[in-house]
């Protein structure tokens, strides 16, 4: 940390904290954090129980704001805060991905929908009715294959099993796979989504 001197931002940094503070309720958790991390920088962070650790990597990925201060991150960074002990879940590691892209669970629902009405005889017996259902799914594909959404399934296999998992392994529960299994499958979807 910078010893009370106050960070910048320039070219090199990834990240830069001014003057941070963080509190709850009346426990003041970090108090004054200036903190600059440059390309190519490691960093370790050691602190006791309580003492700020967890919130100021939350801080740093953007997952939690500070109350005062400033934290700038180089514009495309993107930080992300594993579990230290995911539990796992009944989801496969296929479908956590799957779930971790909100836009193609979005598209997908918005498919299911225009199929079942193309699927109506109402609709189909409509020449007009037909028309506007067919437009309306050609524009949900559109924005699909703008997702990437028909490469994903490959994308998500392939880096599944960069990570190390079995091609056995990808169609089981989460909650069945190691601890260290379950972090890679956790950094997954920040991995899949660059």
């Amino acid at each position: 940390m910078n010893g009370g001197v106050a960070p910048y931002c320039d070219v090199m940094s990834l990240f830069a904290l001014r003057g941070v503070r963080k509190s709850y309720g009346s426990r003041v958790i970090l108090d004054g954090l200036d903190l600059n991390v440059e390309d190519g920088a490691r960093i370790g962070i050691v602190g006791g129980n309580g003492s700020g650790k967890s919130t100021l990597l939350r801080i740093m990925a953007g997952d939690e704001q500070e109350d005062a201060g400033a934290a700038t991150r180089r514009r495309g960074l993107k930080l992300a805060l594993l579990p230290q002990h995911p539990l796992g879940d009944e989801r496969t590691a296929r479908e956590t991905l799957h779930h971790a892209r909100a836009d193609l669970r979005t598209i997908d629902a918005e498919l299911a929908q225009v199929n079942g009405e193309l699927a109506d005889p109402s609709v189909y017996n409509d020449a007009r009715a037909l028309e506007q259902g067919l437009s309306q799914q050609s524009d949900v594909l559109d924005r699909y294959e703008r997702a990437r959404g028909p490469a994903f399934e490959g994308r998500s296999r392939s880096l599944l099993l960069q990570l190390g998992l079995e091609e056995r392994e990808l169609d089981l529960p989460t909650m069945v796979l190691s601890g260290g299994q379950r972090k890679l499958i956790c950094q997954s979807p920040r991995l899949i989504e660059g």
